[in-house]
């Protein structure tokens, strides 16, 4: 997703637990996007079907159920 600042590369999973392969295509897709979106700023966002927003991988990990609460800018 663009936004004014960069780009969100956001990937949905149903999931409670945040596990690693989570992040297995989005470690694949992010140097791609990084390149083509250069020198804006890349946000990696993982939504979830757990309970406990986190940082894992380089990604901001968001429960589904706190999505609203997101700075989408």
């Amino acid at each position: 997703m663009e936004t004014e600042e960069g780009v969100i590369l956001m990937e949905a999973k149903s999931g409670e637990t945040a596990g690693g392969d989570f992040f297995d295509a989005m470690a694949k897709a992010a140097p791609l996007i990084e390149r083509a979106a250069a020198p804006r700023k890349l946000t990696r966002l993982v939504v979830y079907g757990g309970g406990t927003a986190q940082t894992r991988a380089g990604a901001r990990v968001v429960p589904w159920s706190k999505l609203r609460a997101v700075d989408w800018l």
